[in-house]
């Protein structure tokens, strides 16, 4: 509960068009990373129609897996999804992420990439 009450707290401290806007400057710079060295971005570009989830396919169900565990084994939490034959490596970013965590999974995904 106190973990609960500090979370609730800090997030009506900062108040919403705040982590808005820090959700999308995380995901803009994910999306720009990722078409820096190479990867196909699945999701939405467009910031208008987007939120903080970003999808990107490395060309197969097999190598969106690999990453997958690569970087779960770098301690980054993403997952695999696919619906209707669409899909790829899931990226959730969050208020409390920053720019430098999207390097380091840039850096993991980067050797993937190549």
């Amino acid at each position: 509960a106190a973990a609960l009450a500090a979370f609730l707290t800090l997030t009506f401290e900062l108040g919403k068009d705040a982590i808005a806007e820090q959700v999308l400057k995380v995901t803009e710079h994910l999306q720009a990373e990722l078409a820096r060295i190479g990867v196909r971005i699945v999701t939405e570009l467009d910031r208008e129609h987007r939120a903080g989830i970003v999808a990107f396919d490395l060309g197969s169900v097999e190598r969106n897996r690999e990453v997958a565990k690569a970087l779960e084994a770098a301690n980054i939490t993403v997952s695999v999804r696919y619906s209707a034959g669409v899909g790829g490596v899931r990226v959730c970013c969050h208020f409390y992420n920053t720019t430098e965590d999207v390097d380091r999974l840039i850096d993991a995904v980067g050797k993937f990439a190549r």
